[in-house]
């Protein structure tokens, strides 16, 4: 659960003090959370799952496995990591429409009998 806290939160771009500031704790409890040092209790899950914007059993899911990725994807997502949100925004633009244009190749076919 700490975690998937702690990814959530940075997938919203907010920091630790304006999660705390969102749901009116102090930072340090939400670093304890992002630790494991302490758990939140109910009420405060509620709590950030409204904040982060996410259906409260979302907090407990587990983490997407990068191991999963390619080497390329994890690249990618490294990249990513490191970005402006702005940056992001418009490196995943290129990259959709970039994407969009590259065609599939055909299989070859058999060359005809000469």
């Amino acid at each position: 659960m700490a975690l998937r806290l702690q990814h959530l939160r940075k997938i919203r771009q907010l920091t630790q003090e304006q999660l705390a500031d969102l749901i009116d704790c102090s930072h340090a409890t939400i670093s304890r959370w992002e630790t494991g040092e302490r758990l939140p209790d109910a009420e405060d899950i509620l709590k950030l799952a409204k904040a982060l914007k996410v259906h409260p059993g979302e907090i407990f899911a587990p983490l997407p496995k990068e191991a999963d990725l390619t080497d390329a994807e994890n690249r990618a997502v490294s990249l990513a990591r490191q970005m402006t949100p702005k940056t992001r925004s418009t490196w995943f633009q290129v990259g959709g429409s970039l994407a969009q244009s590259v065609q599939t190749p055909k299989s070859p076919g058999r060359a005809a009998p000469r």
